[in-house]
């Protein structure tokens, strides 16, 4: 079966040289990826990321968190998506919120749109942000996948399949990401009236329920809470101590990401530039003096796309406007 391949892998994952068994398991999950470096955290602030500028203090402690950090390149058509992975230590109590403080300060940096991955001892998990209509942001943390995680939840793993994801646009391709990595409980939002009776229409079940025996039997008001208490613990009861749901509210959090108008325009940049990469790598010189000029304006045009991704996307706008 696929599950024992990934329980197999695993199981040989190499904290020493855990970037490189990470990229085995994406590879699995077809992931056009391969790492293009790794570093501790110190090395990636102020030598590998030229983003120093946008941490404070307190963001840096939340950044020693980090044991190693690595930056994975993806192929193709997905050259200039980030996907960005962290190995944690510690607690493993803590784990979903150390994965949730340095998810957001890489958020921060690099836009909503990343792929990110968090490995604690030899377990990973997925991490992104839905926008969604409960509230404007929402963090989800995906199961955590091991080798001594149970067959059922692992066996999730195989939602997460890069391949299964959209190649019609960016922005597709990454709700695909989030709906595939998102917990049941999380996906599927339960009503309470559909914890109670199993349905949406209660009017046919206000009064009467169906016994064990077949019969129809009232019901209080008590039992209906009662129904509704211990079916609302049914996820927290099967995760336990793992159980985590990101529920600050726009009003509980300053927010340090970029509203949602900035952050659909960001995106939309980035299907520019991969657009015009597209289109310049077809064209098809016939007179080689041609090809050199074409060749220097793309040195130029790159150096220029490199100095726009460096920037936060109020640099950019700034930019584009010639601020």
């Amino acid at each position: 079966m696929v599950v024992d391949d990934f329980i197999g892998e695993f199981h040989i994952l190499d904290i020493n040289n855990w970037a490189n068994s990470l990229e085995n398991v994406l590879h699995m999950l077809n992931f056009p990826v391969q790492v293009e470096y790794v570093c501790e955290w110190k090395s990636f602030l102020y030598e590998k990321s030229d983003c120093s500028r946008y941490f404070s203090t307190a963001d840096r402690k939340i950044l020693a968190e980090c044991q190693e950090i690595a930056m994975f390149s993806m192929n193709g058509h997905f050259r200039k998506l980030k996907m960005i992975s962290v190995l944690l230590t510690g607690n493993p109590y803590l784990r979903n919120e150390k994965a949730y403080d340095i998810y957001k300060l890489f958020r921060r940096v690099y836009g909503r749109h990343i792929l990110f991955v968090v490995c604690f001892n030899q377990d990973i998990a997925f991490v992104g942000t839905v926008v969604n209509e409960w509230k404007k942001w929402e963090v989800i943390i995906s199961d955590w996948f091991g080798e001594r995680t149970d067959r059922e939840i692992l066996s999730r793993i195989l939602e997460i399949d890069f391949s299964l994801f959209s190649s019609d646009s960016f922005g597709k391709l990454y709700e695909d990401y989030l709906w595939a990595i998102a917990r049941p409980y999380v996906r599927y939002r339960e009503s309470k009236i559909y914890l109670i009776y199993g349905c949406e229409d209660v009017e046919a079940y206000e009064s009467l329920v169906v016994d064990w025996d077949g019969t129809m039997v009232p019901i209080t008001k008590i039992d209906r809470e009662e129904t509704h208490r211990v079916n609302s613990a049914y996820y927290l009861d099967l995760y336990g101590d793992d159980y985590f749901l990101d529920e600050l509210s726009t009003e509980d959090e300053i927010l340090d990401i970029l509203d949602e108008d900035d952050a659909e325009f960001e995106w939309t940049i980035l299907e520019m530039e991969l657009a015009k990469e597209d289109v310049m790598e077809e064209d098809d010189f016939e007179d080689e003096d041609d090809f050199e000029d074409e060749d220097e304006y793309d040195q130029g045009e790159e150096a220029e796309r490199e100095d726009i991704s460096r920037m936060n996307p109020e640099e950019m706008l700034k930019f584009i406007r010639g601020e």
